[in-house]
């Protein structure tokens, strides 16, 4: 779900909509970016925002000062999100290295629960 661009699509009624309409669909996560803005992304997007939403552009400068929105927002965001994945069991997904861990021990947990197999012997 990218990118969460802020002041359009992170309200709290627009990001559990979304979410749960991911998870109708039998998503098993769900990951989420806010907007990344840098170089021309950024002078295009806010030439977009002066002529479509002017009254965005200030605070989407104080938001924006770098590349990245200000981290206290993105944290806000990712909590409500956090909540939302919770709410409607569509969990971020796991790293690499979290599945590797998860597969082993459902490696481990298989064989132990898998009968043994009689020893086949080809004499007669």
């Amino acid at each position: 779900m990218a990118p969460v661009v802020p002041g359009f699509t992170t309200q709290p009624a627009k990001l559990e909509a979304t979410i749960k309409a991911i998870a109708d669909h039998g998503a098993a996560f769900v990951g989420a970016n806010l907007l990344y803005l840098k170089g021309g992304t950024k002078d295009h997007f806010m030439g977009f925002l002066q002529q479509q939403f002017p009254h965005l552009v200030a605070s989407y400068n104080r938001l924006y000062a770098g590349a990245y929105a200000k981290s206290e927002y993105v944290k806000a965001v990712r909590g409500m999100i956090d909540v939302l994945q919770q709410r409607y069991d569509v969990r971020r997904r796991r790293s690499r290295d979290e599945e590797s861990v998860a597969e082993d021990a459902d490696t481990v947990e298989e064989e132990k629960a898998a009968p043994q197999q009689a020893a086949l012997s080809w004499e007669s």
